[in-house]
């Protein structure tokens, strides 16, 4: 799928909608829809403005457009963003055809597209656990997450503290320079002075 999330109100969604369009009538004319393939790629777009909860408390976008691509099964979770600033009819036309269209994405719905075999297995183990299991990995991977962004605001005020500390000794060694320089110029103009009296 390739999905545009966006909002009438939006001028970005505003902007976007004309190229978008005439993507749907290419992409939909190119692959056809009464095929009967099951792996027929399909593009759609979603109204933000009347869909809002299932765009921003369940999908979590509130940037619009918002495009996403990939296997939409399971709620979407697999979803990924596109990220590029290129949105010209040319540049998604070419991104579908080219990254898109008859592409299998690696998902529990659809583990024969995962091309490593340790990936299958993994994704297969994983799909067979209990919830309490499942409940158990979450817990274990947020823990992680959250000890890593302890250990990065530990590190980040350890930077900061010796960023202070070489900040102050930078601004005394820099005073320390410029009074000696101011007296060196006072020297140097009194000597000049004294040379220009004697001639």
């Amino acid at each position: 799928m390739f999905i545009k999330w966006a909002a009438p109100w939006c001028g970005h969604s505003q902007e976007l909608a004309p190229a978008w369009d005439r993507l749907v009538a290419a992409i939909t004319t190119a692959s056809g829809d009464d095929d009967g393939d099951d792996n027929s790629f399909l593009i759609a777009e979603v109204d933000c403005s009347k869909e809002s909860e299932w765009c921003t408390t369940e999908m979590g976008y509130t940037a619009y457009p918002t495009l996403t691509y990939g296997d939409a099964s399971m709620g979407g979770v697999f979803l990924q963003k596109y990220t590029s600033v290129k949105k010209s009819y040319e540049d998604l036309h070419k991104f579908i055809t080219e990254k898109l269209l008859h592409k299998s994405f690696c998902t529990p719905g659809n583990v024969a597209a995962c091309g490593d075999s340790e990936e299958q297995d993994r994704i297969l183990r994983y799909s067979e656990m209990s919830i309490s299991e499942l409940e158990l990995l979450v817990k274990e991977e947020e823990t992680l997450i959250d000890e890593a962004e302890k250990g990065f605001e530990t590190r980040n005020k350890e930077l900061q503290a010796e960023y202070d500390q070489i900040s102050k000794e930078h601004e005394s060694n820099s005073a320390s320079i410029k009074r000696q320089l101011k007296l060196y110029k006072k020297l140097l103009h009194q000597a000049r002075k004294k040379a220009t009296n004697r001639a």
